[in-house]
């Protein structure tokens, strides 16, 4: 067991405000600048965490027998023993080493050498706790703006259209041929997701009853607002509508500003989407696939017009192929 793991376990043994949430996560994983907590305090730990490693490079190991853990991501295999032990070492030097910008260049590709490990954990039948276990083998996946969730989405799908060199295009002929719907918004992006959302309902949806527009969220389940000065962990955390990834924007409902910032709300966690709403709304996307998830029943077609028709990574459904056929 790393060094800095035995400290920092040590660490948060006796101070309980330290714990990670998921006491399988490597608890050394919490300590690295801009780290959790109040005042991002936790910057400070990790350095003297680093301290006492140099200070003592004896490699420290458990006097007990570690457990086995039915949840690793590699399987064994006498022949590949040497390629098990090196993939092994990538995945541990992922789990600890400290997510910068410096950093970043070798993380991804250590981070492409290691997909089929995460391969492994998306195609458990453990659909329950497969959010958790990946993220715990993985913690660098919520990372960097999602970008590595981009990447392995890249891996995944190598034949994927671009979705933002062919977004506008699409955009504008959707917008073209529903022109009389929602015209008070100002942002077009969100507006042209509106107008997908209620032409493309799910079997069984009811659909949105117009007197109610100005009090609902026309695009609920799919994109949710709240104030710059709210604490999106807090609201990742109360968060009770669905388990499944939900983009969240801090600025004004339907707006497209450049002071917004987006982040995907998770199985009551939350983690940066940056501050391009298109990119962001894209990575919400590409979380699904991540994790392999589907997508809410009631927003199956919304999401095929994306997954199908921009993106083509799936058929279209029937609704979504006629939806798609009125726009040429």
């Amino acid at each position: 067991m790393h060094n800095k793991d035995i400290v920092a376990r040590s660490l948060t043994k006796k101070y309980s405000m330290l714990r990670s949430i998921n006491a399988e996560i490597p608890q050394a994983l919490w300590f690295y600048p801009n780290g959790r907590g109040p005042g991002k305090h936790s910057g400070k730990i990790h350095y003297h965490i680093e301290y006492m490693v140099k200070k003592d490079r004896k490699q420290v190991r458990s006097k007990t027998p570690a457990e086995s853990n039915d949840t690793s991501p590699i399987e064994g295999n006498g022949s590949q023993a040497c390629d098990n032990e090196t993939l092994l070492a990538m995945i541990e030097k992922l789990k600890y080493i400290v997510p910068t910008d410096a950093s970043l260049e070798v993380i991804k590709d250590d981070w492409m050498q290691t997909f089929d490990a995460r391969k492994k954990i998306r195609d458990s039948k453990d659909v329950a706790t497969l959010v958790d276990r990946m993220i715990e083998n993985f913690p660098l996946s919520i990372e960097f703006d999602g970008s590595l969730i981009a990447t392995d989405f890249a891996l995944m799908f190598p034949n994927a259209t671009n979705f933002l060199d062919t977004w506008d295009s699409i955009q504008s002929k959707i917008a073209e041929r529903h022109h009389s719907l929602h015209t008070s918004m100002k942002s077009q992006f969100f507006r042209t997701l509106m107008i997908v959302k209620e032409k493309n309902p799910s079997r069984g949806v009811k659909r949105v009853v117009k007197g109610a527009q100005k009090i609902t969220n026309l695009l609920e389940g799919v994109i949710e607002w709240i104030n710059h000065e709210d604490d999106v962990q807090q609201f990742a955390a109360s968060y009770a509508k669905t388990r499944l990834p939900v983009l969240v924007i801090k600025g004004p409902q339907y707006e497209d500003t450049e002071e917004a910032e987006a982040y995907v709300c998770l199985n009551k966690r939350a983690f940066a989407a940056g501050t391009d709403v298109r990119r962001a709304f894209l990575l919400l996307i590409q979380t699904f696939y991540f994790f392999n998830l589907k997508f809410e029943a009631s927003l199956s077609n919304f999401y095929n017009v994306f997954v199908g028709g921009v993106l083509n990574i799936d058929k279209m459904s029937t609704t979504v192929d006629d939806f798609f056929f009125k726009l040429n």
